[in-house]
Parts: C-alpha cells; sequence; structure tokens
C-alpha cells in the first residue's frame, strides 16, 4: 500500500500544482443553482449542462471537476478555473502497452462480430492490480463529477470507465467541449460570455511523465 501511495501522492502533487498556477476565481455572486436532473447518457449532446451554461454551476462542494486535455494543451489553450487536469491518454487510458492505468479494448463474441465498441462501457481492461484503486482515489464516489474534454470525446471515455466501475452515470455530466466547437456545440474558450476562463500560454512546454513503474504489473 505504502508504494501505491508514494505514486498517488507524486501524481497529485504535480497536478496541484498546475492548478494552484491558476488565477483564483472572483465570484460575483453566492447563488447555489440547483444540477439539473440529467438521463443515464454520457454523450455531450445529451448534457443538460454545455459550455454555454457551465459557469452556473462552478465552485460547488458537491461536485469534482476535471479536465481530459493533455498538459501542454492545457497550458496553450487556457483551461476553466476550479478544474483539476487528469490527462486521459497519458495516466487513465490508451491503446499503448503498460502506458496508463486501462487498456482500452474492443470486445468480440465468438464469431468476432462485436459486442462492446473502442471506449464503452465494458471495454477498459486493468494494467495494474492497483488500477481500480487509484481510479477511486482520483475520483470520489460520493460527488456528481463534470469532465470536460476537447471535443466531448474523452469526457466520455472517461465517464464510461467510470460507470464500468460502479460509479452512478445520473452523477457523471460531459460538461462539453473546451477547445474545438462541434456541430453547434460552442467550445468553452470560443465562448465570449466565459467568465471562468483562464487564458493559456505558449511560453514554455512542459516535459512530463506518470511513472507507474512502482505498481504491480497484470499478465
Amino acid at each position: 500500500m505504502r508504494r501505491i501511495s508514494q505514486v498517488l501522492v507524486i501524481g497529485l502533487c504535480i497536478l496541484g500544482a498546475f492548478t494552484a498556477c491558476q488565477a483564483a476565481p472572483v465570484l460575483e455572486e453566492d447563488v447555489n443553482i440547483t444540477i439539473p436532473v440529467k438521463n443515464e447518457s454520457v454523450k455531450i449532446q445529451d448534457s443538460p449542462i454545455t459550455s454555454l451554461n457551465l459557469d452556473d454551476y462552478l465552485f460547488r462542494e458537491d461536485v469534482f471537476y476535471v479536465d481530459t486535455r493533455e498538459l501542454n494543451q492545457v497550458m496553450e489553450e487556457g483551461s476553466i478555473a476550479g478544474f483539476v487536469t487528469y490527462p486521459f491518454y497519458e495516466l487513465l487510458a490508451n491503446l499503448v502497452e503498460g502506458k496508463t492505468l486501462f487498456k482500452m479494448t474492443k470486445v468480440l463474441d465468438s464469431n468476432n462480430a462485436l459486442l462492446i465498441e473502442l471506449g464503452g462501457v465494458g471495454s477498459y481492461v486493468p494494467r495494474f492490480e492497483e488500477s481500480e484503486y487509484l481510479l477511486k482515489a482520483l475520483f470520489p464516489k460520493d460527488k456528481t463529477i463534470f469532465i470536460s474534454s476537447t471535443a466531448g470525446v474523452e469526457a466520455t471515455y472517461l465517464a464510461n470507465l467510470l460507470i464500468q466501475y460502479g460509479y452512478d452515470p445520473l452523477k457523471i455530466y460531459n460538461v462539453g467541449n473546451f477547445s474545438n466547437d462541434l456541430g453547434t456545440l460552442v467550445a468553452y474558450r470560443n465562448n465570449k460570455k466565459a467568465k471562468y476562463f483562464v487564458p493559456g500560454t505558449n511560453v514554455f512546454t512542459l516535459d512530463y511523465a506518470f511513472d507507474l513503474g512502482e505498481l504491480t504489473a497484470l499478465d
């Protein structure tokens, strides 16, 4: 358990330090708006909270806010105040062997027909004995979770990963595309009314990696 804690603490320190660099928001008023009820869909087009109304639901004690973009993308494009960055493809799940907590797979039947598509619920395979433990350490089960990503794709993938490991889909919101417009949906950084947009910078580039070498690999 000690080595699990060490890896987790190191990762959280890196992400926490990055988040701490963001300017503290100035709240115009203390309004506690009820979070709208959603269905089980975690697709961006089905979310009642989007880039256009997200500002009304920020800085709540009952919500955990996560950005799934890569850290250098966050640095350059900017961010939403109050969101912590967990890079999806670098930390949580991808197709590259041994680089993340989980591997993304397609699930086929005995006739090679597709049962579960890539990134769907049930398509994630843990790479380490500690993968599920760390996932639940990173994402609180007792809070509503708001997930942001470049165009909504990684947010959907992460939502499905959480649902696969027992999180309530009614408490997981794909809150919109940050960088790229998707159809008629406006990206947060392109929304001129976004009050809590933290501007980015391209003055420097981060060279980082998540070291999972101390974890117990599964065959």
